[in-house]
């Protein structure tokens, strides 16, 4: 892994970070797995902020665990929308045509997945009587799972313009 090439303060840091022989093997883990880390780490952060946004509606406000459920998932569909293209799948691409086709198609993919997380809520929650949270929480999993399968293969797909293939 003598090859990496640093493209932030972050991984400028990691790299720094190889030449104690302990952190080496997780420094070169990182770099291996880096989008799928990146993934991770944003899907947390992205389940945080749908987490933030419906247990309050639906336990403090009272509003019903699926319109609860919509407000998180805008909330949390504009959050993930930029942390994935900016350092998940990192297209810096600016170019507003560019920037509308990559969100349409993510807004295309999450309403898929949100469309499956509703029905597996109404299904826990309504036909098996199961907790809310401990629906929304479990249906989760299923939700990032999917979010990243449709962002790898339909949103940003990255393109060589030099030989018309996909990187």
């Amino acid at each position: 892994m003598n090859s990496i090439n640093p493209k932030n303060a972050f991984e400028k840091l990691l790299i720094s970070l190889r030449k104690y022989k302990l952190l080496r093997p997780f420094v070169d883990l990182f770099f291996k797995y880096k989008e799928i880390v990146m993934y991770l780490i944003f899907g947390v952060l992205t389940t945080l902020v749908d987490f933030a946004v419906y247990f309050p509606l639906a336990n403090i406000l009272n509003v019903h665990y699926l319109l609860s459920n919509l407000f998180a998932w805008i909330a949390a569909v504009i959050f993930a929308f930029v942390t994935n293209k900016l350092w998940v799948f990192e297209s810096r691409s600016l170019e507003f045509k560019v920037i509308v086709r990559e969100f349409s198609a993510f807004v295309g993919g999450r309403l898929l997945s949100f469309l499956i997380q509703e029905l597996l809520l109404y299904l826990f929650v309504d036909i098996a009587a199961f907790n809310s949270n401990v629906s929304k929480i479990a249906v989760s999993v299923v939700v990032i799972i999917l979010n990243y399968i449709f962002s790898k293969l339909f949103v940003f797909v990255k393109s060589s313009a030099k030989n018309g293939k996909a990187e």
